[in-house]
C-alpha cells in the first residue's frame, strides 16, 4: 500500500447502514460541553430504534451537560494494520432520565455505565443526524468521497 492511501476507497454510508453498524457495537465516544470546553469520553450504549440509551453516573459532568443539549456520539471499527474500517457519528438532542422507576425499567435492557457509578441515570440521545464512512481496500460498491451527513428526523 502506498503512503498516500492509494488502493483504499472511501464510501459514504447511508442512514440505514449507519444504524445497522451502531447496533453492532456497545461502546463509543460521546462529545459534550463542560465549562465551555469540549469533552470526549468513552461510554457504553444501547441502540433502541433511533435513540441511544447511555447509562452514566447521575452526578457526572456528562449527566449535567445532557439536559436538553445537542450531543455527538462516535463509534468505529478499524483495522490499524490495513488502515481500513468504518466510523459512524450520531448528532442530536439529548434528555436525561433520572426517575428511579424509569431507570429501573431501562436497566432491564442490560446496558451498564462504562465507568462505575454508585447511582446512575440515562442520557437518551436521539439520532437526528447520522454520518458515516467506510474505508476499504479495492473499489467501493458505489463511488463516493468523504462523509455524508443524513438528517433522519424531520
Amino acid at each position: 500500500m502506498s503512503p498516500t492511501g492509494a488502493g483504499r476507497e472511501p464510501e459514504a454510508l447511508r442512514a440505514p447502514e449507519c444504524l445497522r453498524l451502531l447496533g453492532t457495537r456497545d461502546v463509543g465516544r460521546i462529545a459534550f460541553t463542560a465549562g465551555a470546553l469540549p469533552v470526549l469520553q468513552p461510554v457504553s450504549y444501547l441502540l433502541s430504534g433511533q435513540e441511544l440509551l447511555v447509562p452514566v453516573d447521575a452526578g457526572s459532568e456528562l449527566a449535567d451537560a445532557a439536559r436538553a443539549a445537542v450531543l455527538a456520539l462516535q463509534v468505529d471499527d478499524v483495522d490499524a494494520d490495513g488502515r481500513t474500517g468504518w466510523d459512524v457519528t450520531v448528532l442530536g438532542p439529548s434528555r436525561l432520565v433520572h426517575d428511579p422507576d424509569q431507570v429501573a425499567r431501562l436497566d432491564r435492557w442490560g446496558v451498564r455505565p462504562w465507568f462505575p457509578a454508585t447511582r446512575h441515570c440515562y442520557v437518551m440521545l436521539r439520532a437526528a443526524t447520522l454520518s458515516g464512512r467506510r474505508l476499504r481496500t479495492g473499489p467501493a460498491p458505489r463511488p463516493s468521497t468523504g462523509t455524508a451527513s443524513v438528517p433522519i428526523w424531520a
